[in-house]
């Protein structure tokens, strides 16, 4: 514990009694005929029947489990800390179901993104701006810039064919739906003409 937990707002006063956390303000307001210091250590309000009672981040988990508060954990120095344990959640079968759907449009539109992303890189090799602009150059009469636009549109054309052929043997229930690498890795490679 230092003053820099102190003051920053994540710690608060826990009544031993109740258990009730309290803010510095209303700790203070507890005791109005005590002038407290400035910083109130453990050992200050441990007079008073408190404990400085730090809060914690939650523990990671999945999108299938819940952090769960647990009861506060004494310290060596004699402070609580908010605990945590992680719990599975319990699907019935219809919320499995709607779960699977959402992870499942949660992925197609991550797929999608990482698609036009590709196309964009790939055009900005050569300094366009992405693959909007490459392929507006396919009608320009430039000796590099008509031929880099013409293969831009093909290439383009060929990846997002790919991709929605992709999307209807998933959506046909033909194949699982992939995932971001496994459709990219699919998409043909985009060579520059050579001019």
């Amino acid at each position: 514990m230092n003053s820099d937990d102190i003051r920053n707002g994540t710690v608060r006063y826990r009544e031993r009694s109740t258990g009730v956390l309290k803010r510095e303000g209303e700790f203070r307001a507890s005791f109005p005929s005590t002038a407290f210091p400035a910083l109130l250590t453990q050992q200050i309000i441990g007079e008073y029947g408190y404990d400085l009672y730090f809060f914690t981040p939650k523990p990671e988990h999945t999108d299938r489990q819940q952090c769960v508060e647990g009861e506060p954990v004494l310290t060596a120095d004699g402070c609580y800390e908010q605990s945590w344990t992680v719990q599975d959640i319990e699907f019935s079968s219809e919320e499995e179901a709607e779960y699977q759907a959402r992870k499942a449009a949660e992925l197609i539109a991550a797929v999608h993104v990482a698609v036009q992303n590709l196309l964009d890189i790939k055009a900005r090799e050569r300094d366009y701006d992405g693959i909007l602009s490459l392929c507006s150059y396919a009608a320009s009469s430039h000796p590099r810039f008509g031929p880099e636009g013409r293969a831009g549109v093909v290439w383009r054309d060929n990846a997002w064919s790919t991709y929605y052929a992709i999307m209807d043997e998933v959506s046909e229930g033909l194949r699982p739906t992939p995932t971001v690498s496994e459709v990219l890795a699919e998409i043909p490679e985009f060579e520059w003409p050579e001019v």
